[in-house]
């Protein structure tokens, strides 16, 4: 068993330990002062949580935090936009592309057709599940 504090940062929940530090909260009110740079990322669901005009201000909040030489690791998700509508959001490459290369290198590492019965049921005829890997200049 983890033993671990709980306090107020802020509008945000901290829960830390000796190992580890978690926030819970909205991400926009995560503040430098709170917290150390980070040398690495995972995003697998906020991005395609956001809708496009949140999705700028969300990356330039994140790079906010990410240490020069710092990576992502980035699962997104895109299709039809016209045949559902989200969330999740379709986000696609284009726009990954537009939004994360001022401010370093994105590859793409994987790209899988992930179309289930849940999402047939919403009326998609596909989906695909893109994994990028982003380091900070």
């Amino acid at each position: 068993k983890l033993t671990h504090s709980i306090q107020q940062s802020g509008k945000l929940n901290l829960f830390s330990s000796d190992t580890i530090v978690l926030f819970q909260g909205d991400f926009f009110d995560l503040n430098k002062e709170q917290t150390a740079s980070f040398d690495a990322i995972y995003d697998r669901g906020s991005i395609v949580a956001l809708d496009q005009p949140e999705r700028k201000r969300y990356v330039n909040h994140l790079m906010s935090f990410l240490e020069p030489g710092g990576r992502i690791l980035l699962i997104t998700l895109e299709y039809d936009q016209n045949q559902m509508t989200g969330p999740p959001f379709s986000v696609p490459a284009d726009e990954i592309e537009w939004l994360y290369a001022p401010y370093g290198v994105l590859e793409l590492l994987e790209t899988s057709d992930i179309l289930d019965e849940r999402f047939r049921k919403k009326g998609l005829d596909g989906m695909l599940e893109r994994v990028f890997q982003f380091i900070k200049h």
